[in-house]
């Protein structure tokens, strides 16, 4: 028996709060999302292209069954449905020119980076604001990795 248990939603639409389960050639996957169980022969359907929960409804609530005791064995956290989630919402794009250190550090979204949104040395960040407003604007912050040299 090989369990595989995420309960969280991750990047894309087919990455949704799920289990599984292996045994033998038989892979059971759970979708707590929309409460779909589905059963692949991975010997003949190693795409897992054609879900046979529905023509093998005693194997698949066999696996069911271990599955549900393994994650309470384990106490696994299950995930709750989370109704602000929109796998069709757009996501947003990378400003053209953007800057990586800007990216990381700018924890308010402003487009600059404020000393107590910095997390290094206060002398580098002093070194970094060129101009001495109190913030690392996107033109005085570092284009490359710190020690790497221009070519």
């Amino acid at each position: 028996m090989h369990p595989f248990h995420f309960p969280h939603y991750g990047k894309g639409k087919s990455q949704v709060p799920q289990s599984a389960i292996l045994v033998g050639n038989m892979k059971l996957i759970r979708n707590y999302e929309s409460g779909e169980v589905m059963l692949f022969d991975l010997e003949h359907d190693l795409g897992e292209a054609n879900n046979l929960a529905h023509e093998h409804p005693e194997e698949a609530s066999r696996l069911d069954e271990q599955l549900t005791e393994y994650l309470e064995k384990v106490d696994a956290q299950l995930p709750s449905l989370n109704s602000d989630y929109d796998p069709s919402a757009q996501k947003p794009t990378k400003r053209k020119g953007s800057n990586k250190f800007i990216s990381r550090l700018d924890k308010n979204g402003d487009g600059e980076v404020s000393k107590d949104e910095f997390d290094g040395p206060r002398r580098r960040f002093a070194r970094l604001d060129k101009d001495g407003d109190g913030v690392i604007s996107a033109a005085e912050a570092p284009t490359r990795p710190p020690g790497r040299k221009k070519e």
